[in-house]
Parts: structure tokens; C-alpha cells; sequence
């Protein structure tokens, strides 16, 4: 008989949504922070991101929390 294995499957995160606040201003500050012509598309990208993670995050209320699968 074959010997299955079983894989324990990692719970899933769970983010409340003022780390999210968080994570979008340390983006913003190292968007800001990046002088490096060759990575302005990047720059451009994290400020969209940001951008998109607050008007997002305004449907929320500061003591949700989002969960992450993996």
C-alpha cells in the first residue's frame, strides 16, 4: 500500500488595514527617496500602486483586516 504524505498547508496571513497604510507610506517615501533616471518607470509604478492601495483602502474601515492566501 502506498504511503501518502501529508502536507500541511501554511494558514493563511492576515493583514489589518492600518499595515496596509503603513506598507503604501513607506512605498510613497521610497518612490520619493529614488533619484536614479534609469528607474523611473519603477518610481512610476510604486506612486500608481500606492495611489490605487488608498483609494482602495478608503472602502475599509481601520479596524478590518484583509486575508492573504498563498
Amino acid at each position: 500500500m502506498a504511503k501518502t504524505e501529508s502536507k500541511q498547508k501554511t494558514p493563511p496571513k492576515k493583514v489589518s488595514i492600518v499595515e496596509i497604510i503603513n506598507l503604501a507610506d513607506r512605498l510613497q517615501a521610497r518612490a520619493d527617496r529614488i533619484e536614479n533616471l534609469g528607474t523611473a518607470d519603477l518610481v512610476r509604478d510604486l506612486r500608481e500602486l500606492v495611489e490605487i492601495t488608498r483609494a482602495m483602502l478608503r472602502s475599509f474601515n481601520k479596524t478590518d483586516s484583509i486575508t492573504l492566501d498563498e
